[in-house]
């Protein structure tokens, strides 16, 4: 019989943490798959922290959304990232 974590996304953890716990650090994303939210597309974004753990970041950010389709679009996973938070939106250096 199959286990439940056999279908876990690559090591990354089964908890969503919100974008502000990786706000202003350097993490390598993995790779992304886009999930119906409540207000549209939702991504959820395979994260590598600075200790080497991964998680799930869940975000709807439209910057950060279209980095990553472009990212994806040029075959650029696994790549650097660096989430920073402006006035008004989320956006990634």
């Amino acid at each position: 019989m199959s286990r439940l974590a056999d279908f876990k996304r690559d090591g990354a953890s089964s908890l969503g943490v919100p974008m502000s716990t990786i706000a202003d650090i350097d993490v390598v994303v993995h790779g992304f798959e886009v999930k119906e939210g409540k207000y549209g597309p939702l991504y959820v974004v395979d994260v590598e922290l600075p200790d080497e753990s991964r998680v799930s970041v869940y975000t709807g950010a439209i910057v950060v959304k279209k980095a990553l389709d472009e990212a994806l679009a040029n075959d650029a996973f696994p790549l650097q990232a660096r989430f920073v938070r402006t006035k008004k939106y989320w956006d990634v250096q």
